[in-house]
């Protein structure tokens, strides 16, 4: 009875052990924009496993419509931001459309 009890708790320990490990990140999300006319302004997203090769997703197209996003209808400048509890990401980027505003 007690190699059974023993073997249920080293069981027990191991489970909470293996439960309270944090997963690492196995990869980078990198977003970006690719330029300055109309389709170009909208957020595309990339992957990289080092951080220094990067493999564009989606067939380096736009993943999201800027028109649905924006009022001007082009999105540059995106960057992904954590939040302070390690869990949580925000993504902001600037709502401009320069091909057809201007910078100004």
């Amino acid at each position: 009875m007690n190699k059974v009890l023993s073997f249920a708790l080293f069981s027990l320990l191991g489970l909470t052990n293996i439960l309270a490990q944090t997963n690492k990140p196995s990869a980078y999300l990198f977003t970006y924009f690719t330029g300055n006319g109309n389709s170009e302004e909208a957020i595309h997203y990339a992957t990289s496993e080092n951080g220094y090769n990067w493999k564009a997703l989606n067939y380096d197209r736009p993943v999201v419509s800027s028109t649905k996003i924006s009022t001007t209808g082009g999105v540059r400048d995106p960057h992904i931001l954590r939040a302070e509890d390690g869990k949580t990401f925000y993504m902001v980027a600037t709502d401009m459309q320069v091909a057809k505003y201007g910078w100004g």
